[in-house]
């Protein structure tokens, strides 16, 4: 697995989707009502993200975030492919 980075960026959701625009963003969550994370690692492949995701202690409240140019735009509408 090759990591881009690791780190603890305080930052949203968003930012960090724009920040590392063609990576995939392993993030933890303030909470459940926060768009608030903590960027835990920036990675160049999303099987790589997930990896990195499985080897957690503790997965509570994490998960992935595609930077922009990964997201896929069909007329309009914002879809993940």
């Amino acid at each position: 697995m090759s990591k881009i980075e690791t780190t603890s960026v305080h930052m949203s959701y968003i930012e960090a989707s724009e920040k590392y625009p063609d990576s995939y963003v392993l993030i933890r969550s303030d909470n459940m009502m926060s768009d608030m994370v903590t960027v835990l690692a920036v990675c160049t492949t999303e099987s790589e993200a997930i990896d990195f995701f499985m080897e957690l202690d503790d997965q509570h409240l994490c998960g992935v975030v595609e930077g922009v140019n990964r997201l896929r735009s069909l007329g309009g509408i914002v879809v993940d492919g």
